[in-house]
């Protein structure tokens, strides 16, 4: 926020408010600008864009997981030696690797992802 500019100090309701605002604006903004680069970055066939200190590109494109057989898969859960370490989903890919295969199939996604990393 300082590059940008913006005093961001919360010291009583209205400052909360005014800075949740700008934040929720931001987020708008940078969910629009990275679509609007994706784009770009699509049509021209670029593969990375160095940054002050990041870069944003990734050669990764995730497999999609979905289940088809739920019961299979909730008795996977239920007969692991941890089965809770499951319950938030964090660890879907790993939970597939101790299901029967067709409780579950995977697709394979065209597009990469591109994230913002230190460069």
């Amino acid at each position: 926020m300082e590059k940008l500019g913006e005093d961001l100090t919360i010291s009583d309701s209205d400052s909360l408010k005014k800075t949740l605002q700008k934040t929720v604006a931001f987020q708008e903004g940078a969910k629009k600008m990275k679509k609007l680069a994706d784009e770009f970055i699509d049509r021209e066939g670029i593969g990375k864009v160095e940054l002050s200190g990041y870069e944003y590109a990734s050669d990764e494109a995730p497999t999609q997981i979905r289940l088809l057989d739920r019961e299979a898969a909730l008795d996977t859960v239920v007969g692991l030696p941890d089965p809770f370490k499951f319950i938030t989903f964090k660890n879907l890919s790993e939970l597939v690797d101790y299901l029967p295969e067709e409780a579950y199939e995977k697709k394979e996604k065209l597009k990469p992802v591109r994230r913002f990393r230190k460069a």
